[in-house]
């Protein structure tokens, strides 16, 4: 344990793992260490390197408040139920006890100095195989060796420099990460001791935060999209309760503190910064921005920092923030939305004839499902009103009127037929005003061409009686 012998200690993983077929194969095997139920003459085994726990040791006094207590100094691990009972595993955690191995493991981790440092791959390989096996480690194991460690590992994960993580958390798949692995390890571990569970739980809870803050800063796209994975499991578990995913301990994680987390690093930006042109990177932020503004934690700072994420970037990259904007336009308060339309307007003047025609796009979507004629009312709006852009050539001019008039056609608004009579008043309006008469007139004559003909002729009749 104290020569960081790698494969010794997969090996030592591989011994402890309940779920390998050989456990699986030898799932009923009591142990010899220790005996659950012993009414009567405890089991003996000669020429045993583990001897029994005597009956009478584990009935010493009836007044023991649990079961764990009836377990001898000497017996580092239990099984209480008779019909799994692995008891390999069982005599396997004892005999590693014995031989001094949790002493070993205890001094390792938190008795590392410069010349014997702790690595992240180092942490992975020493508590991977405990992770695993937890639940059958006796409370007071856990207790004497482990409690320690609980205070000097996240503690070492959020102290550790930029480069060196960087350098030492190694490759991610984008589902996991070394980090990850030692930290649900040590959660594994603290569900074993229920009382002091919440505490210990907050601190590997602010240790993964810290290291997710520097996977996202510093990280490849790997491990940007493992970070973003973590974050929106998170989020999920505020989806489907009303409690953080933690219910002994509300304050831990809740959405207050995720929202607070991602506003004080300013994430969203680092998170904009880089991989846009990802549809996948992409995807994953549409949860995560539809969370802060729920939470009311969505920022003019950070609608700038989305709308400026694309700008002079790849056809791909505004594809993908477009598409992104398209989707969460609907859940943008009516703050949000106005300050969205400022960036629309600015960006007009001085974009090229392409970017326009994306922008068009892009405003023409937003209208597309309004189904309450909000949106739609405000896209034909700032339409109307980048066509009176005079420094705009005809050919950009006469696309946002074709918009609006697409728009006006194909809105799923329930009264139509007021939206159009309210345009056709603009534009004898603008014709009064002897400002914008021919775009106006040709307007008039579009929009009368989208009622149906039969309701026209009707009209005439009616007038010319």
């Amino acid at each position: 344990m104290g020569q960081d012998c790698f494969g010794l200690l997969d090996l030592l993983h591989l011994l402890l793992n309940p779920m390998t077929r050989f456990m699986g194969s030898t799932f009923n095997k009591h142990s010899v260490t220790f005996e659950p139920v012993l009414p009567h003459p405890t089991r003996l085994y000669s020429n045993s390197m583990f001897p029994a726990a005597s009956s009478s040791d584990l009935h010493k006094s009836a007044d023991l408040k649990s079961e764990e207590d009836l377990i001898p100094e000497d017996v580092y691990a239990r099984c209480f139920d008779n019909r799994c009972p692995k008891g390999y595993v069982v005599d396997y955690l004892t005999a590693f006890g014995r031989a001094g191995g949790f002493d070993a493991l205890q001094r390792r981790i938190c008795e590392a100095s410069e010349t014997n440092p702790l690595t992240i791959a180092l942490l992975v390989a020493l508590l991977k195989p405990f992770g695993t096996c937890g639940e059958y480690l006796a409370t007071r194991t856990v207790e004497r060796y482990f409690l320690k460690i609980f205070e000097v590992v996240p503690r070492f994960l959020e102290t550790m420099s930029d480069e060196d993580f960087k350098k030492e958390s190694g490759k991610q798949d984008g589902k996991t990460d070394p980090v990850t692995t030692i930290l649900k390890t040590l959660q594994m571990l603290a569900k074993r001791l229920p009382d002091q569970e919440a505490t210990i739980t907050q601190a590997i809870e602010l240790a993964r935060l810290s290291s997710l803050t520097k996977l996202l800063r510093i990280s490849t796209y790997n491990g940007k999209m493992h970070a973003l994975n973590e974050i929106n499991r998170i989020i999920g578990t505020f989806s489907f309760s009303h409690r953080p995913f933690l219910e002994e301990d509300a304050t831990v994680v809740g959405p207050d503190k995720l929202a607070k987390w991602l506003l004080d690093n300013r994430l969203l930006s680092v998170i904009l910064s880089d991989n846009m042109h990802s549809p996948q990177y992409v995807d994953k932020l549409d949860k995560l921005i539809r969370f802060l503004i729920k939470e009311k934690s969505l920022t003019t700072e950070d609608l700038d920092d989305l709308w400026a994420a694309q700008i002079g970037k790849h056809e791909a990259i505004v594809k993908n923030v477009h598409d992104l904007l398209t989707k969460l336009a609907w859940d943008f308060t009516p703050s949000q939305l106005d300050h969205l339309f400022g960036h629309f307007q600015g960006s007009w003047i001085s974009a090229s004839r392409r970017q326009r025609e994306k922008l068009l796009e892009l405003i023409r979507r937003l209208a597309e499902d309004d189904k309450e004629g909000v949106m739609a009312e405000k896209v034909l709006d700032l339409l109307w009103s980048l066509s009176h852009n005079e420094e705009l050539p005809t050919e950009i001019m006469d696309q946002a009127l074709t918009a609006h008039l697409k728009i006006i056609d194909y809105t799923c608004s329930q009264d139509k037929d007021a939206l159009k009579m309210n345009w056709l008043r603009k534009c004898v309006q603008e014709i009064k005003t002897n400002t914008w008469v021919i775009p106006a007139l040709r307007h008039i004559k579009c929009i009368c061409d989208q009622y149906p003909e039969v309701r026209v002729r009707t009209h005439l009749a009616i007038t010319s009686g």
